[in-house]
C-alpha cells in the first residue's frame, strides 16, 4: 500500500520512531484503519495542531 502524510495529534511512537504532537510523517495507508488514534491523514488535521510542534 502507499504511503500517506499524517499528523501526530498527541505524542506516540509510529513503530520506527518516537513522534511528537504537531510533527507530521508518513506512514503506510493501512495505519488509517488500524484503530491508531494518536495521528490522522494530515490534509484533515485542523491546522492548529501543526502550530503546536515542538511546544
Amino acid at each position: 500500500m502507499a504511503n500517506v502524510k499524517v499528523v501526530a495529534i498527541e505524542n506516540g511512537h509510529d513503530g520506527v520512531q518516537y513522534r511528537n504532537a504537531g510533527e507530521e510523517f508518513e506512514v503506510d495507508a493501512k495505519r488509517l484503519k488500524d484503530g491508531s488514534t494518536w495521528f490522522v491523514e494530515s490534509v484533515k488535521a485542523d491546522p492548529s495542531i501543526k502550530e503546536g510542534a515542538g511546544e
